[in-house]
């Protein structure tokens, strides 16, 4: 084999390389109205509106959208597959030049919450209700211990004079005491 067949064949394997697919995205695309609601996929978070995260399997998802103001919305929605990504016919979708994209989208609207405060009032005793009363607070110990013992000055003893050493008979040094 010649120099010339060896770079004919690397040329031509890396020209059929380049045009095989070879990268196929999965992507599922969310937004809501209003925007900025945080989404749960299957109690995983995945972000806030409008966003964009891969996938792996079709099938059905749990979605969870939540933002302050707003009633919170529990719902499913279902990525079906493409044609392009039935079983076989996705393996030739990985030779299409530049590779096959497959993109769901998925629109929620939420409903503005409309709370009375009596009606918050009502919600936070039936959720006090469904938890039960709040555990007792546990006492403590002091931390210093109570100072024990007679508790009137007359009963406390006077503090005595600390007797002063006599000085060595031997040493010549004379001491006086006042």
């Amino acid at each position: 084999m010649t120099l010339r067949h060896v770079l004919v064949i690397v040329v031509l394997a890396s020209l059929l390389t380049s045009l095989t697919g070879c990268q196929h995205t999965r992507r599922i695309r969310v937004t809501s109205e209003p925007t900025g609601a945080l989404v749960h996929l299957n109690d995983v978070e995945v972000g806030r509106t409008p966003l964009e995260v891969d996938f792996t399997y079709f099938g059905t998802y749990d979605v969870r959208l939540s933002k302050a103001g707003y009633e919170p919305l529990r719902t499913t929605a279902v990525a079906r597959p493409r044609l392009h990504d039935q079983p076989v016919l996705d393996l030739g979708a990985l030779f299409v030049p530049g590779g096959v994209d497959t993109i769901i989208d998925w629109h929620f609207e939420m409903a503005r919450e409309n709370v009375t405060a009596e009606e918050l009032l009502q919600r936070a005793l039936a959720g006090r209700d469904l938890l039960g009363d709040p555990p007792a607070e546990p006492e403590l110990e002091p931390a210093v211990a109570p100072i024990t013992g007679p508790s009137t000055p007359e009963a406390v003893p006077a503090a005595q004079p600390r007797a002063e050493p006599a000085p060595d008979p031997g040493s010549g040094v004379k001491t006086t005491y006042n």
